[in-house]
């Protein structure tokens, strides 16, 4: 008897997985106990309906970051600080350098490495990985200006 799993269970299947069971386990524990229903009932055809429509969205996604990086890539994200003497006041924080590839790219970055501030007047490449492990390569470009005399 095919059923679509509502629950995780241990060692069988994991929720919304499809999978053919023994009629008497289905009949006896799964259904009962509400871990799976029946995979022709409506309910059960409505689970396999939804996920594959969440699997299609998951995809269109991933297509998505792809073309957004491979369009981005070489990308030089520039920066700049106060310095006097090409000494930097300050830093570029990962926090900044990852709010900006977000707002050129268009799609959340997960982390950079190096994950640490970046102090030096020049250019320094950083990599941002995104959602599925999408690396892109990324310059950041730290330029000085002039501190202000009061």
């Amino acid at each position: 008897m095919k059923v679509v799993f509502l629950v995780d269970v241990k060692n069988v299947a994991k929720s919304g997985d499809e999978k053919d069971v023994k009629p008497g386990y289905a009949r006896n524990f799964l259904i009962p106990k509400k871990l799976a229903v029946s995979a022709e009932s409506a309910e059960g055809k409505a689970l396999l309906t939804k996920k594959l429509a969440e699997a299609e969205k998951i995809e269109s996604e991933k297509n998505q970051i792809m073309e957004a990086l491979e369009k981005h890539q070489g990308l030089v994200v520039a920066f700049k600080k106060e310095a006097k003497d090409d000494k930097l006041f300050g830093s570029v924080k990962p926090d900044e350098v990852v709010a900006e590839i977000e707002r050129i790219v268009g799609f959340s970055a997960k982390s950079i490495e190096p994950d640490k501030p970046i102090k030096k007047i020049g250019e320094t490449e950083v990599v941002a990985e995104f959602a599925d492990g999408e690396k892109l390569n990324v310059k950041v470009d730290v330029s000085a200006t002039k501190v202000k005399k009061k």
